[in-house]
């Protein structure tokens, strides 16, 4: 997930679209990692306090 960060923060706008392109499966896991945090931040999903 670190990894998954640092390219998020590090790249451009196009460089994030050109990954996308080359990698779908990129697309779809940003994308779901999306929903999550908004689903968490929404209080959907509950998240045991403990870790």
């Amino acid at each position: 997930m670190d990894t998954f960060k640092q390219v998020i923060d590090s790249a451009s706008i196009a460089q994030l679209d050109g990954i996308c392109q080359q990698y779908t499966g990129f697309f779809r896991f940003a994308k779901l990692m999306e929903m999550l945090a908004q689903g968490i931040a929404e209080g959907i999903i509950d998240v045991p306090r403990d870790h």
